[in-house]
């Protein structure tokens, strides 16, 4: 046998087994997790000696993560201290009402940065085989925009040198037959953070439209 001759090794229908298997080790896992949330809280005594958490009930609680839909059982805690229910390990992933966890809601939003959130939504589903609607995409990018924006105004800028980015993307309008680039270069002003447009180029590398003009 040559080794031309081996067979072809075909993974298309390992992949919904092998998601199926990450699905049931992400589910013991928090399981592990809430566990040992729990036994942390359960140490914390009031002054009259009694425990200030005490389990509650469980039920059921789906998830959408990037390995799909996961359903856990989740137990409620409750604090006489204050005299509150809670669920450890939904705060501990910090979802509370929320069904799409944190690393798909950053997935979204990223894909959703580059792109339309239609497409974002298209995108995400091909990837990661995981149903995240439009309205949902921009609801996702909505509530991290202002983390983003913070996290952007701490990062300290010189007064002369600003901040300068050129982009370029493909548009959906047309010309001569063929979807065409436009290039837009801006820049962040360092004394109060405003954005201006600089520069409109169509076609060409998008890093050409910094040469000279922001110079």
């Amino acid at each position: 046998m040559e080794p031309e001759e081996i067979a072809q090794i075909d993974l298309t229908n390992v992949f919904p087994k092998a998601r199926d298997f990450g699905a049931e080790a992400l589910v013991r896992f928090l399981r592990e997790e809430e566990e040992r949330l729990v036994g942390l809280l359960e140490s914390d005594r009031l002054p009259d000696g009694r425990r200030r958490f005490v389990r509650g009930g469980r039920y059921l609680r789906t998830l959408v993560t990037r390995l799909g839909k996961v359903v856990v059982e989740v137990g409620r805690i409750y604090d006489r201290l204050r005299r509150r229910t809670f669920v450890p390990v939904l705060l501990a992933l910090g979802l509370g009402r929320r069904h799409y966890t944190r690393d798909l809601r950053l997935a979204c939003a990223e894909e959703a940065s580059r792109t339309t959130y239609g497409e974002a939504s298209e995108s995400i589903q091909r990837s990661l085989g995981v149903i995240v609607p439009r309205r949902s995409i921009w609801n996702l990018v909505q509530e991290l925009a202002p983390w983003v924006e913070q996290g952007t105004r701490s990062v300290p800028i010189r007064e002369e040198e600003g901040a300068h980015l050129a982009d370029g993307t493909c548009v959906r309008g047309w010309r001569r037959g063929r979807q065409h680039e436009v290039n837009v270069a801006v820049r962040q002003r360092a004394s109060d953070h405003s954005v201006e447009v600089v520069g409109i180029r169509l076609g060409g590398p998008a890093g050409l439209l910094l040469t000279g003009s922001l110079a």
